[in-house]
């Protein structure tokens, strides 16, 4: 019979939560990951809550909705916004995602290099979502929400509705509404943005 301690069974539960924690990286370890070519856009990968997440692959369904979202967006965006297209943002110490889209403040500077739009730059973030569905309803807009973007859309193509999620808060957005494809959705920060919902799909 084989007999167990306290002292084994300490070290078996430290060797099981070992296992099963899952390693966390602040924005800036991802950052050097990328720039040492350990992670490259062949990974699709973003940080989210210090963990560094897979994206869900791009069915056909949803590269047409970038791309008509692509076309759409530059055209009536203005000289006031720049639109970017999934361009790793830091948003917090352990937030880092690769947005769909964003339209962020247009700066005299044009954005350095160096330097991407970030949390004060960005005004409205957009996700288009088909198998990831849930996850950008769910995790990934609270942590938008706890970063303090302003407003999340996301394009949700299964359902052929675009979610507005505006007023973020520590729990999450304060205001989730539906938009049907008949219908449009007009940025709050961007009054003059009114995507119809059929535009995106």
């Amino acid at each position: 019979m084989n007999r167990t301690t306290p002292e084994t069974r300490q070290h078996e539960a430290a060797r099981v939560q070992a296992e099963t924690t899952p390693c966390r990286f602040s924005s800036q370890q991802y950052r050097w990951l990328i720039d040492a070519g350990i992670l490259t856009t062949e990974h699709r990968v973003e940080l989210i809550e210090g963990e560094i997440r897979t994206m869900a692959p791009m069915g056909p369904a949803h590269r047409r909705s970038m791309r008509r979202l692509n076309t759409w967006l530059v055209l009536h965006a203005g000289d006031e916004y720049v639109v970017e297209s999934q361009l790793s943002i830091d948003l917090s110490e352990a937030l880092t995602p690769d947005p769909d889209f964003i339209l962020a403040r247009w700066r005299e500077d044009g954005y350095p290099e160096e330097e991407n739009p970030g949390r004060d730059d960005v005004l409205l973030a957009i996700e288009v979502a088909e198998s990831s569905l849930e996850y950008n309803l769910g995790e990934k807009a609270r942590a938008y929400a706890r970063a303090g973007i302003a407003e999340l859309w996301v394009v949700d193509i299964p359902h052929r509705q675009i979610h507005v999620f505006i007023h973020p808060s520590d729990d999450g957005y304060r205001s989730h509404a539906l938009a049907g494809e008949d219908e449009a959705v007009t940025a709050l920060l961007i009054p003059n943005l009114t995507l119809p919902v059929s535009e995106a799909l």
